[in-house]
């Protein structure tokens, strides 16, 4: 024995899950890293994880992750934009 462990292998529900099956989500849209919103909305990260703190940012969280949804990133520029 090496003293590796093999990865856990998803139980065939939770693949179903994740791929949208099962819960409802047809379209599901993919969720973005707070890294990947801060480079969009030209800020740090620091600011993403405070206004998701606020409630200002809707995000999802999974676990100790933050993750948010393209379509909220969307409403919050909109909704910030001054035009």
């Amino acid at each position: 024995m090496s003293g590796r462990r093999s990865p856990k292998k998803a139980a065939p529900s939770a693949v179903r899950a994740a791929a949208g099956e099962d819960v409802g989500l047809h379209a599901a849209e993919p969720l973005l890293t707070p890294e990947t919103v801060a480079g969009i909305l030209a800020c740090s990260p620091k600011s993403i994880y405070a206004w998701a703190a606020r409630g200002a940012l809707p995000s999802v969280r999974l676990g100790r992750l933050v993750r948010f949804r393209p379509s909220d990133v969307r409403r919050f520029i909109e909704a910030n934009s001054s035009a």
